[in-house]
């Protein structure tokens, strides 16, 4: 949980991170973790290991993998609902 407390700055900073939550329809959660990311990159030359990429890779990497399984189950889910009506003489839609 953020609090802005009595900071005006701060206040206005959070008033326009939810005007972008509302314009985009994401998460606050979603606009938070983009701005620390950012912040981390824009500092990049500060972190001593290159393993920011290589966490950033393979994060980026086993999320993709992750839709592409999603949608896949899925698939396999719908095509075995097809087989089951099929297999009881159900002509479908």
């Amino acid at each position: 949980m953020i609090s802005c407390g009595r900071d005006r700055l701060r206040e206005k900073v959070m008033e326009d991170l939810w005007k972008i939550v509302d314009s985009e329809g994401s998460s606050m959660a979603d606009e938070v973790w983009d701005a620390l990311y950012m912040h981390v990159e824009r500092h990049k030359d500060l972190l001593e290991s290159d393993g920011f990429d290589d966490v950033v890779a393979n994060e980026s990497f086993e999320a993709h993998e992750g839709v592409v399984e999603e949608v896949l189950n899925e698939e396999r889910t719908e095509s075995r609902m097809v087989d089951s009506r099929n297999m009881f003489g159900h002509k479908g839609a």
